[in-house]
């Protein structure tokens, strides 16, 4: 059996258009990200990150932006 690589995942977040509302972090399933001191997202943990895309689909500004580096999807 062939094995499997953990998708990398970036996620870059532009404070520019942020409104640090906090939706990114409250949504991500797997607390990949996490609100700094100052309420910031920031992208904390990346090695939680399964690339769901959920802070993207629910960031109400367009800050956040989601790559997938290569590598296969665990159970794929």
């Amino acid at each position: 059996m062939a094995e499997l690589t953990k998708r990398r995942i970036d996620i870059r977040i532009d404070q520019k258009l942020c409104k640090q509302c906090g939706i990114c972090a409250e949504f991500c399933p797997v607390q990949a990200l996490e609100l700094s001191e100052l309420g910031e997202p920031e992208y904390r943990y990346p090695e939680r990150c399964v690339g769901c895309q959920m802070c993207y689909f629910r960031c109400p500004d367009f800050a956040l932006r989601v790559y997938d580096l290569g590598g296969e999807a665990n159970g794929a």
